[in-house]
């Protein structure tokens, strides 16, 4: 089971229809997907039974479809509404009567405050945190593998750093040492 999947045998566990997800480090946990888009939205919605979606800055979307992403990917230009854009795709998707989890560590109150106004009657109580902490702690085998490879790069930078130190000798010659290793 993949981690999109997990998320959604939580919805479908804890009653609820879909996931906003906000947090640009949850975002490239569970597509591959990195960007630190500051005041913009970049968000994924997860369906409980229906496929998910990228939703973010126009120009992003390429970069996105480039990482890896398969699943659709909806862009917005800075005159846009993005959050009329999102509940739009949404309600392709789904009716009104939406029960929503979010990441309350992460999930602004202007931005909930914007999906609450697209959602009058949606229930944005659930929280998506604690679930997406728990995963991160729990390591696949893909991450222990990438684990032990950093963890002797990790070895390698710290024997040459420590061979490379000597009485006298300038840091940024330590730095270039560093650098040639």
């Amino acid at each position: 089971m993949n981690k999109i999947e997990k998320v959604q045998r939580w919805l479908a566990d804890n009653n609820r229809d879909i996931a906003l997800i906000s947090d640009p480090k949850t975002i490239q946990y569970l597509t591959g997907f990195f960007s630190d888009p500051n005041e913009r939205v970049l968000v994924l919605v997860v369906f409980k039974n229906k496929e998910p979606f990228l939703f973010g800055p126009a120009l992003e979307t390429e970069a996105i479809k480039e990482s890896g992403w398969s699943q659709p990917v909806y862009g917005y230009l800075d005159h846009e509404d993005p959050w009329q854009m999102i509940a739009d795709q949404i309600r392709t998707r789904q009716t009104d009567q939406t029960a929503f989890a979010i990441e309350k560590a992460n999930l602004s109150v202007a931005w909930l405050e914007q999906a609450k106004s697209q959602f009058p009657n949606g229930d944005f109580s659930a929280n998506l945190t604690p679930m997406i902490d728990q995963m991160r702690m729990i390591k696949t085998p893909d991450e222990i593998e990438k684990l032990k490879i950093a963890g002797k790069w990790d070895d390698f930078a710290f024997k040459t750093c420590f061979e490379a130190v000597k009485a006298g000798l300038p840091e940024s010659r330590v730095a270039a040492e560093m650098s040639y290793a």
